[in-house]
């Protein structure tokens, strides 16, 4: 399907390079953009659940230390609480983007991911907190749902394709995790969650 799709994007690149009128050509170059982008995200959702790529043992901290570096590397607040370090069984790559996710989403919407990683009860939690305005009750698990946007702008650069939550709890509740959202005691909206088994080291 990756392929049927990215084909006839590609044929249409090309043949844009005959059109004549600039304005025209750099419209349809935005729309096809925008089409790929759905293609790409739309893959990924489907690719959450995936069994592909093989488990192995995570060690959580350092993958959530890669995310806070990019994060801020394109210029998101991003902090990592210091603690324990825990290690579950996981596909990297998956579990990444996931995480990624969340935390991208934290940062776009409510202006920075503060990252809280520990152990509870037999299992890891992470926090990712903003400072953003919140999230209804209501919307919390709407928010969830594939294409859902709370921002009603159609930019891509505020609202994305409203794929990056559905992809992220695919992927967290294929690893046996959970994810949910809820009041930040500071203000904002915490997402939180929880994967099985955890392992501390």
């Amino acid at each position: 399907i990756g392929h049927d799709l990215r084909s006839p994007v590609t044929a249409m690149r090309i043949r844009l390079e005959m059109v004549e009128d600039e304005e025209s050509r750099q419209r349809l170059t935005a729309c096809l953009d925008e089409i790929q982008s759905l293609i790409e995200a739309a893959l990924a959702l489907a690719r959450g659940a995936s069994t592909a790529e093989p488990r192995t043992a995570v060690a959580l901290r350092a993958l959530l230390e890669d995310i806070v570096a990019e994060l801020r590397e394109h210029g998101g607040a991003a902090t990592l609480a210091p603690g324990g370090t825990f290690s579950v069984s996981a596909r990297p790559a998956a579990l990444k983007r996931a995480l990624r996710n969340i935390a991208e989403n934290a940062v776009r919407y409510g202006g920075k991911a503060d990252i809280v990683l520990h152990g509870e009860a037999g299992r890891v939690r992470i926090e990712i907190t903003d400072a953003g305005p919140g999230i209804p009750a209501a919307e919390r698990q709407r928010v969830f749902e594939p294409f859902v946007r709370l921002e009603t702008s159609r930019s891509r650069e505020t609202g994305g394709a409203g794929l990056g939550l559905a992809i992220a709890r695919a992927v967290i509740e294929s690893h046996g995790g959970s994810v949910a959202l809820e009041d930040a005691p500071s203000g904002g909206t915490r997402a939180v969650i929880e994967l099985a088994p955890a392992s501390p080291r």
